[in-house]
């Protein structure tokens, strides 16, 4: 009697303990507003619970790294409340061991800050001995089911290479990884399909959905663009009009379809005729490429590529990552040291015989994730627009009066001009990235090298960025287009040429 007695209290207490663990929120936040530069319009009220798992989602510059730094109290509050209880946890109130930020931003910065701009093209006068490499790495994942240790027979080929040698979807792979040995209970990821191929979209989604259901964490993804599938997801967070708007998955049909509308007008755009397309082989030669291979250790990135791109045309490169894509925008544009070891003709010149890299990047305009990652410095932004009359990523000088009207007009073009007396680094990462894309226009190129120039622009940005470069190339037939993306709806209108890079190892 006594025993059954203890096994009904027993039981009882497991179930009440199940049901406080289900219904106390893993963090509250009660009327908050954080002291910060952005102003939310109205007290922040929000309840994160168990097994929800939640996507932010706001426009460029709406707020949403605002919000999500306000929930991990990285602000003094100027009112209101916010307490943590990740129950059963080793220390249930603490944000450092309980929540995990991943931006995806240092895949350059692993182990020593500032390092090169072209670091990743320029691996023989890098120290590698302070950066980490696969391997190294690896004995920090041991742990893991192996729904995730499987995806170490992807790296067999990369182990001995630095972290920064690997593809966007290898790094993005890789570093999910580490966080997920970290154990926390809640993982926070800013924009997680951002640069991947489909293959490795679905890769990256397949972990995540492993992680909720085999680690049992708590999920936050932070979009601008909503994600194509939503599964797994519980609810959604819309930062609009300066406020925080909470809804379940299912009530955000209004967003799928305001997207859905502006991917719509970018096909119809992408897929106009044009019949003014140059195809005529007598027009002058701007890129040449002969026999080109590149190889980093045994690691083949591009083998036997010959390319001729003629003046006035448009061009989409394409491939999975790791294909090779941006270390051929890097030859063309003359930062990676390789290229003076390959046969590679610009502009009627061949690479190498006299000409210096400001000659060369004197009639080019381009953007990169690698260019990205590599501004640090304050300026205004005008400042910044400005230096892409010099091809500038170093030391900073003061722009003249008649380059700051020049980056002005195409700051007006880009709808940015209120953004001109801003320090750079206090905008948005998608605001950055769009005044990255204004900067390659500044001198008016002769050859625009795009490399996913639209990496985190929300819909309506991205179709305005679309439609810049569009008539941008139509108003001169002497003008030529390059551009990197995994989607087929950012590439412009008028694409005459695709070329399909493929993967060799």
């Amino acid at each position: 009697m006594s025993t059954n007695t203890s096994s009904n209290i027993h039981t009882k207490m497991n179930t009440n303990t199940i049901q406080t663990e289900s219904t106390t929120p893993i963090i509250a936040i009660n009327n908050v507003l954080p002291n910060c530069h952005l102003k939310f319009s109205s007290p922040i009220n929000i309840q994160f619970m168990p097994h929800e798992n939640w996507i932010v989602y706001g426009k460029n510059g709406a707020g949403k790294t605002t919000f999500i730094n306000t929930l991990r109290s990285n602000y003094r509050l100027l009112q209101g409340t916010i307490s943590y209880r990740f129950v059963g946890a080793p220390s249930p109130s603490s944000t450092y061991r309980n929540i995990q930020y991943v931006t995806f931003l240092d895949q350059y910065y692993m182990a020593v800050d500032q390092l090169p701009y072209q670091m990743r093209w320029n691996q023989a006068s890098t120290d590698l001995s302070v950066i980490p490499t696969v391997a190294s790495l690896l004995p920090s994942l041991k742990d893991l089911p192996h729904e995730f240790t499987d995806q170490l027979l992807n790296f067999s080929h990369s182990l001995h290479l630095p972290l920064y040698s690997l593809s966007s979807g290898e790094f993005r792979r890789f570093q999910l990884l580490q966080v997920f040995a970290r154990k926390p209970r809640l993982l926070i990821i800013d924009n997680p399909f951002v640069g991947l191929d489909p293959t490795a979209r679905e890769t990256i989604s397949s972990l995540l959905d492993a992680a909720i259901h085999t680690l049992q964490l708590n999920l936050i993804i932070v979009v601008s663009r909503m994600p194509h599938s939503t599964q797994g997801f519980t609810h959604l967070i819309e930062i609009k009009d300066n406020a925080v708007i909470k809804k379940e998955i299912n009530e955000d049909s209004d967003i799928h379809a305001e997207e859905a509308l502006v991917l719509h007008s970018a096909r119809k755009a992408a897929t106009k005729a044009d019949s003014t397309s140059p195809n005529s082989e007598t027009l002058p030669i701007v890129v040449q490429a002969r026999n080109i291979n590149i190889a980093y250790g045994s690691r083949t990135i591009l083998k036997n590529l010959n390319l001729t791109i003629r003046q006035g045309e448009r061009w989409a490169i394409t491939g999975p990552n790791g294909a090779g894509k941006s270390t051929l925008l890097s030859l063309i544009y003359a930062d990676n040291p390789q290229g003076y070891a390959c046969d590679i003709t610009l502009f009627g010149k061949r690479r190498g015989t006299g000409e210096s890299i400001w000659d060369i990047k004197r009639h080019i305009g381009f953007t990169s994730p690698e260019l990205f990652r590599s501004f640090r410095r304050d300026m205004p932004t005008v400042d910044f627009v400005a230096t892409g009359l010099s091809n500038f990523n170093g030391l900073y000088r003061h722009p003249s009066d008649d380059d700051r009207q020049k980056a002005l007009h195409w700051m007006e073009k880009f709808h940015i001009t209120h953004w001109a007396d801003i320090d750079y680094k206090s905008l948005s990462t998608g605001q950055q990235r769009l005044v990255l894309l204004c900067r390659a226009f500044v001198k008016e190129p002769q050859l625009l090298l795009l490399d996913e120039p639209f990496h985190g622009l929300d819909q309506e940005t991205l179709l305005l960025a679309r439609n810049i470069i569009t008539e941008y190339m139509e108003q001169s037939s002497e003008r030529t287009l390059i551009m990197v993306s995994h989607y087929a709806d950012e590439f412009p209108a008028g694409i005459d040429h695709t070329l399909q890079l493929t993967r060799h190892n």
